[in-house]
């Protein structure tokens, strides 16, 4: 049996990347600046790890940076091939969608999938990303194009 879910992840993709809020946490300034004779600490504050475990979000895609825009949508769309391929829980992608309704309805296609007992194998997939991204306050907008090949579903 052979399924497209390509035009999904496209429109998904496109909804996602304008969401990069929750990503990291707004922190209150110090008020105070640290002295010649204090410790050293670590210049970059430890987020908690988003993703499954087998394929985390990487540092860069939580930077809140044009850069960042696009790792984030690049980890966004081979998030959805990583979930489809090992036959794992969307919920990753519910996490990331912050209420996106096409992002929820491929989490959907592809809980219902796991749940019918259904295997993707053979999946192809390139991202080219077009130009930096562009922030407007918590939200982004990435230019790209997405290609997928045919995909096996048993």
């Amino acid at each position: 049996m052979g399924k497209r879910w390509g035009l999904r992840v496209v429109a998904a993709a496109t909804v996602a990347a304008a969401v990069l809020s929750g990503c990291s946490e707004r922190q209150e300034a110090n008020d105070t600046l640290p002295t010649a004779t204090s410790e050293p600490t670590s210049t970059t504050e430890e987020l908690p790890p988003l993703g499954p475990a087998n394929f985390p979000m990487p540092a860069e895609a939580r930077a809140k940076t044009p850069e960042g825009a696009v790792e984030f949508m690049r980890y966004y769309m081979s998030l959805t091939e990583v979930l489809a391929e090992q036959a794992l829980d969307p919920q990753p992608l519910l996490d990331l969608s912050n209420g996106c309704g096409v992002c929820n309805r491929i989490a959907q296609s592809l809980a219902g999938d796991l749940a019918a007992g259904y295997r993707y194998q053979d999946t192809w997939i390139a991202f080219q990303p077009y130009g930096p991204g562009v922030l407007t306050g918590e939200q982004a907008e990435v230019g790209f194009v997405y290609a997928q090949g045919p995909i096996t579903v048993l």
